[in-house]
């Protein structure tokens, strides 16, 4: 299939911004929208979500981030994670330079932020915790 009939992803947030991303392999969602075991290791998703680190795109929207996800030591660029789930989150000593949005994101499992910086404005705002929450010294 050439790319410019490639399908675009479904994903619509409930403030109705809708994804511009690549489907994957004929399926409806793009990798960060299609529903997969999140308990589990997804290289495909790790693979593209270095890509968007590169290129300092935060727009998460809705986002269903797997076990594992790893951020650099540094985050120059704003998030906008609304309606995103994550699934055992951990992250250690990272700055946040700009604005980070969680608002109405599900944590399914262990949240752990410790020595994190959020030099900008930071939501939780009607965030679901489902298990642990951990924040030391942020």
């Amino acid at each position: 299939m050439n790319p410019e009939n490639q399908l675009v992803c479904s994903y619509v947030s409930p403030n109705k911004t809708r994804c511009n991303r690549i489907c994957v392999d004929y399926k409806l969602y793009c990798c960060f929208h299609l529903k997969k075991d999140a308990s589990l290791i997804d290289t495909d998703f790790e693979h593209h979500f270095k890509e968007l680190l590169e290129a300092k795109d935060g727009n998460w929207q809705g986002f269903l981030f797997p076990i594992g996800i790893e951020l650099p030591k540094q985050v120059d660029f704003s998030i906008d994670a609304r309606w995103a789930r994550f699934v055992m989150l951990e992250q250690e000593k990272i700055v946040f330079k700009e604005v980070v949005d969680f608002s109405n994101a599900i944590f399914s499992s262990n949240v752990t932020f410790r020595t994190v910086t959020f030099e900008k404005p930071v939501k939780f705002d009607h965030c679901r915790f489902e298990s642990v929450v951990d924040f030391q010294g942020v």
